[in-house]
């Protein structure tokens, strides 16, 4: 490269250009189920593919909603993942939001968990429930205490057709 510039060395290219560092790191920013303090480490991690002229045009980006971001999503997500991947039912405990804005269990389910998608800023679990034959989503951010069984889930092809169908489902109110 020398023989190039007759100067000194340059970096001729990077893994990620700069337009694509802007829009991760605003997507990093936005998500939710990414913890304060994940958020800016990512962000870090995102400006070290940048050079140190390029980083300053980006130093001024702050979080917005920092008490709305968590990290437990990551967690649950992980769980279900092995799950899954080792075809076995999982049983939870579902949460909704009172009137004091605090989340309370409302109902434990047991079910056979297919895949899960990222729909409307929230990631879904397309699952069967053991109470109910029909395809279900069910939001991963409102999942507590995931405990994978070791019976394996259900398997039926019309189920596994279903589950991929509900991908398009209206998913209703947060």
């Amino acid at each position: 490269i020398y023989e190039e510039n007759g100067i000194g060395y340059f970096l001729r290219s990077r893994p990620l250009e700069q337009p694509e560092i802007l829009l991760l790191t605003d997507a990093v920013y936005a998500f939710p189920f990414i913890s304060a303090r994940q958020t800016e480490q990512l962000v870090q991690k995102l400006q070290k593919q940048l050079s140190c002229h390029q980083r300053k045009k980006y130093r001024h980006l702050t979080i917005a909603r920092q008490q709305h971001k968590t990290d437990k999503v990551f967690w649950n997500i992980e769980r279900l993942d092995e799950a899954i991947t080792q075809k076995k039912k999982v049983q939870m405990d579902y949460l909704h939001y009172g009137l004091d804005k605090k989340q309370r269990i409302t109902a434990s389910y047991t079910v056979s968990p297919y895949e899960m998608t990222y729909l409307n800023e929230h990631y879904y679990l397309i699952c069967v429930p053991d109470h109910d034959q029909h395809t279900r989503l069910y939001r991963i951010d409102r999942m507590a205490n995931i405990r994978l069984l070791e019976e394996l889930r259900s398997e039926q092809p019309a189920l596994r057709q279903e589950a991929q169908d509900a991908i398009y489902a209206y998913v209703g109110a947060p």
